[in-house]
């Protein structure tokens, strides 16, 4: 495989949409925030940031980057050291193909990735009923981490559309479907970025892995410079921002597009 080619956008659809089947990848919101915000705040506190949002129960921007950067941290030693061993020979995993390693890695990033949502006051990723919009939204999430513009761009309009009052609901609409063009082709962006990028790791980590014992070092280290900045790009990229609110506007937006998309066909037919 060449370092240069890449994974195409349907492939990187597919590692994402693999990985949050993963065994040990899902994050239950309640358990989490209750873990995290009971160590410093009373129970009605933790209730209503649980119920209502962080920013109706007014949890300070200090103390969520303070809790963020703790799960950062301990989700890059994990992986790391999982990497590591994965990465010499006969070791933890011998998981044998790029593919897979990727999968494994996405899996990684989508545990911290739902962490990093709830401790910034996200609301739930419903990974019951994994539908086109969850996965989107997901898609979203992990362009940002890997550094993606089309990601960023797009939260970022969507937030500051959400922030603002507008007199007429079809404003809205021609704002998410022409300004942002919707999170269908934003979602196929992203994910053809992610593919170039991911050719030059892929490569990488598959070439260490000749290299007994020392490869497992290197792949172990690969992954620690790798995965803790996509972690805290996500960070960054969600401190200044209503979370809850975006995550509402998306939704809305994608549902009344899907209706109209639906009348559409139907009146062709």
């Amino acid at each position: 495989m060449k370092a240069t080619k890449g994974f195409n956008e349907e492939q990187v659809m597919g590692f994402i949409t693999k990985s949050m089947g993963l065994p040990g990848v899902r994050v239950n919101r309640e358990k989490l925030l209750r873990k995290e915000l009971g160590e410093y705040y009373p129970e009605h506190v933790v209730e209503k940031a649980i119920v209502d949002g962080f920013r109706e129960a007014r949890i300070s921007r200090k103390m969520i980057d303070k809790m963020i950067d703790r799960r950062i941290e301990i989700a890059t030693r994990r992986t790391t050291a999982i990497s590591a061993a994965a990465g010499i020979p006969g070791g933890l995993a011998m998981i044998g193909t790029v593919p897979a390693d990727l999968i494994q890695y996405f899996g990684a990033l989508f545990k911290i990735l739902q962490e990093i949502v709830y401790l910034n006051g996200g609301t739930e990723i419903d990974l019951n009923n994994i539908d086109e919009y969850t996965k989107n939204e997901v898609i979203v999430f992990m362009g940002i981490m890997f550094g993606v513009d089309a990601a960023n761009k797009f939260i970022t309009s969507v937030a500051l559309k959400s922030s603002q009052n507008f007199a007429k609901k079809a404003t809205q609409k021609i704002i998410f479907r022409s300004s942002l063009g919707g999170i269908y082709p934003i979602a196929k962006q992203i994910c053809k970025a992610i593919g170039i990028k991911l050719s030059k790791q892929a490569f990488t980590k598959s070439a260490s892995k000749v290299v007994p014992i020392l490869g497992g070092v290197m792949s172990g280290g690969l992954t620690y410079v790798t995965f803790k900045p996509c972690a805290k790009r996500l960070k960054e990229a969600l401190k200044d921002i209503n979370l809850r609110k975006v995550q509402d506007e998306i939704r809305s937006n994608f549902e009344e597009y899907e209706e109209d998309s639906n009348l559409y066909e139907d009146y062709i037919d």
